[in-house]
This record gives C-alpha cells, structure tokens and sequence, in this order.
C-alpha cells in the first residue's frame, strides 16, 4: 500500500475528533485513487514490457 496504514488511520482518527470527516473521506480516496492508477500501470504498461 501507499504508505503505513497506522499512520493514516492516526491522521484520520485527529481529523474525525476535530470534525472533519470530509477530509478523512477525501483524503481515503486520494489514496484509493493512487492504488488504482498503480494497479492499473502494473497490469498494463509494466505487463508489455517484461513480456
């Protein structure tokens, strides 16, 4: 994964108890997003060129 998963929950716990849950959803789908884009050049850019 993007990063250390205790470390982001840890941010995300702060920002829940300081009322902002839109950012802790927000920032949750950042990261999805990251993961997705790297999944998606894994399986398609890196795949072509070590075959």
């Amino acid at each position: 994964s993007f990063g250390r998963r205790d470390t982001f929950v840890f941010i995300w716990m702060i920002a829940c108890v300081c009322g902002l849950p839109q950012w802790v959803v927000g920032h949750g789908l950042l990261i999805a997003g990251v993961n997705v884009g790297l999944l998606i050049l894994h399986f398609t850019v890196f795949r072509r060129v070590r075959a």
